[in-house]
């Protein structure tokens, strides 16, 4: 009976010691690698995002998207967490586009966690409309993801070349003057009369 029961404390030990290991492995944060390089396009969609991003190695695609199905619940939650409290920004504006950029990615993946603009770059914004409250923009926005567009609404007095004072629609952005008339030329086909760019910096 004692060898019994001494064999019995020992599996109890055995069978803690690994829970208490996967427990510790499951806690730790998933695999990450840091990128540096440069924002040259951008969509951004309600709930998601694609950034195409040159690096010195070549073009990478980065994303985001509500289905995290490739990762486990763990990982889901690791990221939820890292999400809620990034080194820098967890989610990128049109405000980038043109800037240097360093990211946080999951290894080996193209899901973006958070990244830092380290140094400005042009940035030509395609400008929907301005508006003085928030809840007009917010109805302009919505006509506009229905027209196609991808959008972002920000504060203009957030942006020195911009007028204060205006919530802005923003429908895209490019790294040079040409693209970005080209922007508004497409705007202005899907009914966007009024559309123009406004070189940020």
């Amino acid at each position: 009976m004692g060898y019994t029961c001494s064999m019995t404390m020992q599996q109890i030990k055995i069978t803690l010691f690994f829970y208490l290991l996967v427990i510790s492995v499951a806690a730790q944060p998933l695999p990450t690698q840091v990128v540096e390089g440069r924002v040259t396009r951008l969509e951004i969609g309600l709930d998601s995002f694609l950034m195409d991003f040159l690096t010195p190695q070549g073009m990478i695609w980065l994303h985001r998207f509500p289905n995290l199905d490739s990762l486990d619940l763990e990982g889901r939650r690791w990221l939820q967490q890292r999400l809620a409290s990034p080194v820098g920004r967890s989610w990128p504006s049109y405000t980038d586009v043109g800037s240097n950029v360093r990211v946080v990615r999951l290894d080996r993946e193209a899901l973006l966690v958070d990244y830092k603009v380290t140094r400005a770059g042009p940035c030509w914004l395609l400008i929907l409309g301005s508006y003085p409250k928030r809840e007009s923009a917010e109805k302009g926005a919505e006509k506009a993801r229905l027209a196609g567009f991808g959008v972002e609404i920000i504060e203009s007095g957030q942006y020195p070349p911009l007028r204060p004072g205006y919530f802005v629609c923003l429908g895209g952005a490019a790294t040079d003057a040409a693209s970005a008339q080209e922007q508004v030329k497409m705007a202005r086909k899907k009914g966007w009369k009024d559309a123009y760019t406004r070189r940020l910096h």
